[in-house]
């Protein structure tokens, strides 16, 4: 395949070597790329946003068509999710000298749900956009609603795969609306 120009063709190769990194064995398979991306320039925030969520879907497509096991899934998005915490904090602050919007969010990823690298890299990205978060990850409906008792956000955002009954959604939202100082959701 011919790529018009050099930022493309880095682009694909830094994708197929963190790609070949998630599901290579050894302890540290990441660091060499990760070392590599930062020494061509590519910004953290570049990182999260895009290579991490690309390699996170190729990784499922490859057990949707059956070329990846669940091991190799499973370590593959463990890695990205270790990947994040390497990255400098640019991927998930605001800019210095940037001002927040004032807005507070929380973002909940219910008990049982197996799935919170999006929800990671979506805390990011609404961080990065001045926007106060909190992550709230496999909490019991009933933490989850003193936190937002406690902290009152202005929206709540839910992130469940298919595989939460929608029953389980209804009844966390349903307490969602009723915790004490929290408004319509």
């Amino acid at each position: 395949m011919q790529y018009p120009d050099t930022s493309q063709r880095l682009l694909v190769r830094f994708l197929e070597q963190l790609y070949a990194a998630v599901r290579a064995p050894g302890a540290d398979p990441l660091r060499d790329v990760l070392d590599l991306m930062r020494r061509s320039g590519i910004r953290a925030a570049d990182i999260a946003d895009f290579y991490v969520p690309v390699v996170a879907h190729r990784l499922g497509q490859g057990w949707c068509d059956d070329t990846l096991d669940f091991v190799q899934v499973s370590l593959g998005c463990a890695r990205l999710q270790s990947l994040l915490q390497r990255l400098d904090a640019s991927w998930y602050c605001p800019d210095a000298g940037g001002f927040g919007t004032g807005v507070r969010l929380a973002v909940i990823v219910p008990r049982g749900e197996q799935h919170s690298l999006g929800a990671h890299i979506l805390t990011g990205q609404l961080r990065r956009a001045g926007c106060a978060v909190d992550l709230l990850i496999d909490l019991d409906d009933a933490a989850i609603v003193h936190h937002l008792g406690v902290s009152a956000p202005d929206a709540t955002l839910i992130s469940a795969s298919r595989w939460l009954s929608l029953d389980s959604l209804h009844t966390l939202v349903r307490n969602i609306r009723g915790a004490r100082g929290f408004g319509r959701c």
